[in-house]
């Protein structure tokens, strides 16, 4: 990036403020090693400032289905939680990407879903706007 568009950027997001971290969850420090691991492992170029829990509650989609071939209906109970990943991009600046965490209430089963960040809206920020 050109210095100039640098400094600009620098400047513009000097002003604006980062989304309040609102789950508070008892889960919410587990939530957080999850997609750190599992970022780490899919993407382990990238500095992790923190990994931020912007969201208050989880999303959930019950639902039933008829399966012809079965005969039968299928139950899918299943939530998840946007989290941001915050990555380091320069000194000053961070990404703020948007990863999942993913829940099967059926099967008690959770796992992150972070394989994906050029599909969605990152946010820039300051790296000074988050603590060490």
């Amino acid at each position: 990036m050109h210095a100039s568009s640098k400094a600009f950027l620098e400047e513009a997001l000097a002003s604006g403020d980062v989304p309040a971290e609102t789950y508070a969850g008892a889960d919410k420090e587990e939530l957080r090693a999850l997609v750190r691991a599992a970022w780490e492992k899919r993407w382990p170029e990238d500095k992790i400032v923190a990994v931020r829990l912007p969201v208050k509650d989880w999303e959930r989609t019950v639902k039933e289905t008829y399966d012809e071939g079965s005969k039968s209906w299928e139950k899918t109970d299943k939530q998840f939680l946007v989290v941001h990943v915050v990555v380091e991009r320069s000194e000053k600046v961070v990404e703020m990407i948007p990863a999942f965490v993913n829940r099967d209430n059926l099967s008690g089963s959770q796992s992150a879903g972070v394989d994906n960040p050029g599909l969605y809206v990152v946010r820039h920020a300051l790296r000074a706007k988050f603590s060490p």
